[in-house]
């Protein structure tokens, strides 16, 4: 799993973990590669790592600093809604 568009969607690993809804600890033993993710949380994080990836290409993120904070959580707010509907 390629975890760098965490980094390039402007995110922290704790708003990362939010979105997938799990701990910033578990997240960053996933990110850091210690573990990989179970079977339950593996086609999660694969689905939103996609969907990240998709945002930054066409540039939805990272969200300009001159935006505020809610921008950014409304758009990882439909990323989790896309991920709970399985889009």
């Amino acid at each position: 799993m390629d975890y760098s568009v965490i980094d390039k969607a402007g995110l922290t690993q704790a708003q990362f973990a939010s979105l997938i809804g799990t701990s910033r600890s578990v997240a960053n033993t996933w990110i850091n590669q210690k573990q990989k993710p179970g079977r339950f949380y593996a086609p999660i994080v694969d689905r939103a790592l996609a969907l990240l990836k998709v945002a930054v290409r066409r540039r939805e993120l990272p969200i300009d600093k001159s935006h505020t904070q809610r921008m950014l959580q409304q758009r990882l707010d439909q990323i989790a809604a896309d991920l709970r509907a399985g889009r």
